[in-house]
């Protein structure tokens, strides 16, 4: 995958698993799909015990780093990635995400967005939204493509690490690369520790920004909860 045909900077793409067999495939097959011709690949398992493993010695020899050993959570994952990373830019595809299309652009700018698809509450595949960085991460964290300066992410985060990592680098928002295809995500990690996620948000919200944009946070998680329960309650959103 690094073949350094060109100028065109060395990018990084780090994938971090944990028994993720039925989906580890498609997403290492999205990358070795890419035709941007400069890029390195980097798989993190977490010590998976359900056939993850055997799954990437199939492509061992394509993939320019992986191990598989137990760690201390996604988080930790990522900071051993970022150790062997060599690319002027990285980007985190975990598994269950991947690449549709060339969603590496083939000029990227560093840094920068790449588009994010996710299915939303009614089961409909939708464009990810951006939002102020004062209210959480502005925008998927598997859609940001990060320039690679030596930030690591505080491990005393569970969930919501990426958005302090986010700030960590000093951006605000970014522009969005002019790319063919998109990343689809797969909502796993945070969706099924919201309650942290939100909490850990507020934290950080707080710590960087004055308390009006806590209070602001908050109330869209209340306006967002209300909604999704009258979805719910309701049957229209779809729970498959």
């Amino acid at each position: 995958m690094n073949d350094n045909i060109d100028h065109r900077p060395l990018i990084s793409i780090i994938t971090v698993v944990r028994n993720g067999r039925d989906v580890i495939e498609q997403t290492i097959r999205s990358v070795f799909d890419q035709r941007y011709p400069n890029i390195e690949y980097i798989i993190i398992d977490g010590g998976s015990t359900d056939g993850t493993v055997e799954i990437i010695r199939k492509y061992a020899d394509r993939l320019s780093f992986w191990t598989s050993e137990p760690d201390s959570g996604i988080y930790d994952a990522m900071n051993k990635a970022l150790d062997h990373v060599h690319g002027e830019g990285h980007l985190f595809l975990n598994a269950g995400d991947y690449f549709v299309g060339d969603a590496i652009p083939q000029m990227p700018r560093l840094p920068c967005y790449i588009r994010v698809c996710k299915k939303n509450i009614l089961g409909f595949i939708r464009p990810y939204r951006r939002k102020s960085y004062r209210l959480g991460l502005p925008y998927c964290h598997q859609g940001v493509l990060f320039e690679t300066r030596g930030i690591r992410y505080n491990v005393a985060y569970r969930v919501a690490a990426d958005y302090n990592y986010y700030l960590d680098h000093g951006y605000r928002d970014l522009s969005f690369c002019q790319s063919s295809g998109h990343v689809y995500h797969d909502v796993g990690h945070s969706k099924r520790h919201a309650a942290i996620r939100d909490a850990e948000i507020a934290e950080i919200i707080g710590k960087r920004f004055t308390k009006l944009w806590v209070i602001l946070f908050e109330l869209s998680v209340l306006m967002k909860n209300g909604v999704k329960f009258l979805l719910k309650s309701t049957g229209i959103a779809r729970t498959g």
